[in-house]
């Protein structure tokens, strides 16, 4: 589909309408941004908002994905051509969704399969800092992936939600694989700072995950 002409389409139809930007997203409920997005093609509506949008703009779907007002007569054939689009782009995101679980499986295992490395080098110390951060890093990139987000809010929204639970998660294999590894437990009251680390990072994370929201609302 022709994310240009649908976006020049909507702007089209909104103005005829007598609506500004910042109107036509209080009536759907995203923010003005989101409508600049649509109308200058870098976006397209989500599925939910579809059909709200339509009948605001008072078009049809049909419509709406072709870019364009339709007649009658052009109707079948407009309809078959959005119906192949849209196989044609579910195709394409089924491929992609399943590349990207596979990625975000991997970065899994990685995280687990580096955290329990560096259990295995008899320095228990050896979380500080990098590990922690790499560990946080690649548990929430496959939280992502795994997420099948895509645009940058939805993303920011999934960060928001897992960095956090991934944080303590972290923390608590960090916890249980120095309890379990350390051969001497003199040490281990030594190194529980370093479990928090991941939690430590995982908050700041989010704080600026949280005003990159913000500022994009």
């Amino acid at each position: 589909m022709n994310q240009i002409k649908i976006g020049n389409f909507i702007a089209e139809v909104r103005k005829q309408q007598h609506m500004t930007q910042r109107e036509l997203a209080e009536k759907i409920g995203v923010s003005d941004k989101t409508i600049s997005k649509w109308e200058t093609g870098k976006s397209m509506p989500e599925l939910g908002y579809l059909q709200q949008l339509c009948e605001i703009l008072q078009i049809n779907v049909n419509e709406l994905l072709s870019g364009e007002r339709l007649s009658g007569d052009d109707y079948p054939r407009k309809a078959e051509e959005t119906i192949m689009a849209l196989m044609k782009d579910n195709e394409t995101n089924k491929k992609k969704n399943i590349r990207d679980m596979i990625i975000g499986i991997v970065l899994a295992v990685a995280a687990f399969a580096f955290m329990f490395a560096m259990t295995q080098s008899g320095n228990p110390t050896y979380y500080v800092d990098m590990g922690s951060f790499a560990v946080v890093a690649l548990l929430s990139g496959a939280a992502v992936l795994l997420s099948g987000k895509r645009n940058l809010v939805g993303v920011l929204n999934v960060l928001k939600e897992v960095l956090v639970p991934v944080g303590m998660v972290g923390t608590l294999i960090s916890f249980v694989m120095i309890m379990a590894t350390a051969s001497d437990y003199s040490a281990v009251y030594h190194n529980l700072s370093v479990c928090a680390l991941s939690v430590l990072y995982a908050v700041i994370a989010k704080i600026v995950v949280v005003i990159m929201l913000e500022k994009r609302q």
